[in-house]
């Protein structure tokens, strides 16, 4: 499978080591920083407003490639653009699949397909 990694950005330490499992296992596997790393080297408030849109834009392009958008939740935590990552994934019909329990956001029960560990992806 193609698989898009969709996380907070404070756990970037942890996106190759996902990335390294699932491929592991025979998938595809694209994390944010594979996307653009110039521009991730930015925090936000040090893009220029047009880098921040390329970025979003360039994200988001690669979300409608994906078959599944893994969502790394640690303890339970979504932020803004993840669940803006996440309905637009569910909107294209994208197979969306927690890391952790996402009961902080009841919001999500009709859009998560399943939580697992990347060993069970």
């Amino acid at each position: 499978m193609n698989v898009l990694i969709c996380s907070k950005y404070k756990y970037s330490h942890r996106w190759n080591d996902v990335k390294s499992a699932l491929e592991i296992r025979g998938h595809k596997c694209t994390t944010p920083l594979d996307i653009d790393l110039e521009l991730h080297a930015k925090t936000n408030a040090e893009m220029t407003n047009e880098e921040y849109l390329q970025s979003v834009i360039s994200y988001h392009e690669h979300i409608k490639n994906a078959e599944v958008l893994y969502v790394l939740n640690y303890d339970g935590e979504f932020g803004k653009s993840m669940m803006l990552e996440v309905g637009y994934a569910a909107a294209l019909g994208k197979t969306i699949i927690c890391l952790e329990s996402y009961e902080r956001e009841p919001s999500l029960q009709n859009f998560v397909t399943m939580i697992a560990m990347p060993s069970e992806i």
